[in-house]
């Protein structure tokens, strides 16, 4: 596989969960003004981007076949990882 079929593949894998992941609706909030239940919603969104991105990434390296193309990996899953508000 060529180095630019790789971070392709890597790219739309990303751009793909990470558009999945934001997808999920917040559950309302309980009566009362008690926001738990959607701040523990968020949270655990936001662990499921990182997750995402982190076997996003695990996939890119165990296919780069180089150096180069590994440090590709490791870029692309930054840029995701700020696109998500990091």
């Amino acid at each position: 596989m060529s180095k630019s079929r790789v971070i392709v593949a890597c790219t739309l894998f990303i751009l793909a969960f990470s558009a999945s992941a934001q997808t999920t609706p917040a559950p309302a909030a309980a009566p009362g003004g008690d926001q738990f239940a959607t701040r523990k919603q968020n949270e655990l969104n936001r662990i499921a981007a990182r997750l995402q991105v982190m076997q996003a990434l695990q996939t890119c390296v165990q296919a780069a076949t180089d150096h180069k193309a590994m440090r590709a990996c490791n870029q692309t899953a930054r840029q995701s990882a700020k696109g998500q508000g990091k």
